[in-house]
């Protein structure tokens, strides 16, 4: 099996509850997502998504992790996505840092194996831990009447983690 191509889409992901207020006055009403999809020659597809927060936010911006996906996908044509390691080993020799590039096209690669193993992606990294995984509610910066106010929504919607 071979990497036969890597394609790469992009959306813009709002956030549902619209502006997010940071710290030292920020502002993000949402981010803009990547979608890479790995197809082998033997007709598997790998799928997976990064959605860097910003360079206001992280240390990851979208257009260099964008760039970064592109230039790492032409190094990848023709080897063997079943290979995670061997992967990881090319991107490391070929760029430095783009971490959240570099995550993408790793988990696309291990959808590839999964699928070519008619196994859970889940169950080839260790496992689901809980059938109910949990999710967090952002609280973001405001009032302290407005804060909570929206942790007391949060719970009442049976959310147990908040930031």
């Amino acid at each position: 099996m071979q990497i036969k191509d890597i394609t790469v889409s992009t959306y813009n992901a709002n956030y549902r509850y619209g502006t997010y207020s940071m710290s030292h006055g920020r502002l993000a009403k949402g981010q803009k997502s990547i979608v890479v999809r790995i197809r082998s020659d033997d007709g598997f597809e790998g799928w997976a998504e990064t959605a860097p927060l910003g360079s206001d936010y992280l240390a990851s911006l979208y257009t260099g992790e964008l760039a970064a996906i592109q230039e790492l996908g032409a190094q990848l044509l023709g080897l063997d996505p079943r290979s995670p390691e061997a992967i990881c080993n090319v991107m490391d020799q070929a760029m430095l840092g783009a971490y959240a590039a570099k995550a993408v096209i790793d988990m696309a690669c291990w959808d590839i194996l999964g699928k070519s193993l008619r196994l859970p992606t889940a169950t080839l990294l260790g496992g689901c831990l809980t059938g109910n995984p949990k999710a967090f509610s952002v609280i973001g910066i405001r009032d302290p009447d407005a804060a909570v106010k929206k942790v007391q929504d949060e719970l009442a919607k049976g959310a147990v983690t908040m930031y």
